[in-house]
């Protein structure tokens, strides 16, 4: 892993839309936390060395499009101006378009952190990866929600919130998981969304719990909302031997 230096971490995040999108405030004291935090910076590394790779995940997420085709960009920026002109409010003769408010374009994109024991040895890795999602969601102004099956981290639009990524550090991967309850958390939040467009949730696992927890009644609540999913495989081995069959897309970041 790249070793990071305090310029660095600066050049990371003030070249981030997640960490720009912060008022001046909050990006002060963002850094006056986490710049000089070990376990942040190791973050950081991760999603360095493995950005080229990650540019992939365009594939994974349904709004992550550097090469779309110039009829969907434009399409899909009219739908951005369509949702705009939805929210704006009118007072006599003046318009008010609330742009420095938060307006979802599209479902958020759920993240299920896989806890469990056999993911001990992937916690920096799997965290580390955690930001290019951020990033991707603050690009495409959507909420970025990493669920386990005892916690949440919401972030709002991606943006990268002291209390998010505090929160995130205090998960650690050391228990019995059942997956089935990871899903199901899953489906609560997007419930709780108005917004259903391009909902996805991705998993983050070293794949070694076992398929027969997830019972086939559950995909099929994913199907019928329409919500796509797909994976980070972070052991490729473990996935060869026990593939999941319900998946969309999956990358790997090691592979």
């Amino acid at each position: 892993m790249k070793t990071l230096f305090y310029d660095d971490v600066l050049r990371f995040l003030y070249s981030s839309e997640m960490f720009q999108q912060l008022t001046e405030e909050a990006q002060q004291a963002f850094l006056n936390q986490f710049a000089r935090d070990e376990e942040f910076i190791k973050s950081i590394g991760v999603a360095v060395e493995f950005q080229d790779r990650l540019g992939k995940l365009e594939g994974s997420v349904p709004l992550v499009t550097p090469y779309e085709d110039e009829g969907l960009r434009d399409m899909r920026a009219i739908q951005r101006k369509s949702t705009l002109k939805d929210k704006a409010v009118t007072k006599g003769n003046v318009t008010y378009v609330p742009f420095h408010h938060k307006i979802d374009f599209v479902a958020p994109l759920i993240v299920g952190l896989d806890t469990s024991r056999g993911m001990e040895e992937y916690e920096i890795q799997a965290k580390g990866l955690i930001l290019p999602l951020l990033e991707l969601c603050a690009e495409q102004k959507r909420d970025c929600i990493v669920a386990t099956i005892n916690d949440r981290c919401l972030f709002p639009h991606g943006e990268l919130t002291s209390e998010g990524i505090q929160r995130l550090q205090y998960i650690k991967m050391e228990n019995e998981q059942d997956m089935a309850l990871l899903f199901k958390q899953a489906l609560y939040l997007f419930d709780a969304y108005q917004l259903k467009e391009e909902a996805e949730f991705m998993l983050l696992t070293a794949n070694t719990f076992n398929l027969a927890s997830i019972p086939d009644s559950l995909i099929e609540e994913f199907e019928i909302r329409g919500i796509e999913l797909s994976a980070i495989a972070l052991n490729s081995q473990h996935f060869e031997e026990a593939p999941l069959p319900f998946l969309k897309k999956v990358f790997f970041p090691n592979g």
